[in-house]
């Protein structure tokens, strides 16, 4: 048997731990800052 295959779709489990990581801590924090920065905006407009 082969095991070539398997190395090659190993490198994929750690990038997408990797980049939903990445994507979760974006979200949260961009998430965050765009409520802040809304809220700014909002009450420069009144």
């Amino acid at each position: 048997m082969s095991y070539a295959p398997v190395w090659n779709y190993l490198w994929i489990v750690p990038a997408t731990f990797f980049f939903f990581y990445q994507y979760i801590a974006y979200n949260i924090t961009g998430y965050d800052e765009f409520i802040r920065s809304k809220e700014v905006l909002d009450f420069q407009a009144l």
